[in-house]
């Protein structure tokens, strides 16, 4: 199975091939703001870890898992 990750999860930049970009390419929907800029770049293929930490309310689940990182070319539909 491969999963495309979404835009707005936080990553550090030191995992990139080459040097970051800062882009504003996504309109922000909801709360009247301006658009976030963001860091676009990518990385290498390669072993990598897909870490979520989620909110149960009264306590956190943190979901760790080991992933085959891909260019996203082999994943995308063109």
């Amino acid at each position: 199975m491969k999963v495309l990750e979404p835009i707005c999860w936080e990553v550090c930049e030191t995992i990139a091939e080459a040097k970051p970009s800062l882009r504003v390419t996504h309109k922000l929907g909801i709360g009247g703001k301006d658009d976030p800029p963001r860091l676009v770049f990518n990385v290498p293929e390669g072993p990598g870890l897909n870490a979520s930490l989620i909110d149960m309310g009264t306590r956190f689940r943190l979901i760790v898992n080991e992933v085959d990182i891909v260019s996203a070319g082999s994943v995308a539909a063109k």
